[in-house]
């Protein structure tokens, strides 16, 4: 996958992208985890993003998801860390990468 200076063009799309989300959604905080790319797969098919909010969203949630994935043209698995199976938690949250 190319580089764009120090960041992959994930990090890159998502930095970009921080203050409209934090603007329309509330997201204080975004990361994505280590199922980003599919082994020997050129460009990734989906992406696993995690997001901390500033209060609770109810059906607006999906709302972000579609946003993302209309932003990053690809599909998105978006989860909260509360949102999180305690047996994946431990697992999960030290292999997030937060921007």
């Amino acid at each position: 996958m190319k580089k764009i200076g120090n960041d992959f063009p994930l990090e890159h799309d998502l930095r970009r992208l921080s203050a409209d989300l934090n603007l329309k959604f509330g997201v204080v905080r975004i990361g994505y985890f280590y199922d980003f790319t599919i082994k020997n797969s050129v460009q990734p098919v989906e992406v696993n993003i995690i997001v901390e909010l500033a209060r609770p969203m109810g059906w607006k949630f999906f709302e972000l998801k579609e946003y993302l994935q209309k932003k990053l043209y690809r599909r998105v698995d978006l989860i909260t860390p509360n949102g999180l199976k305690v047996i994946f938690k431990n697992e999960i949250m030290p292999s997030v990468k937060w921007l």
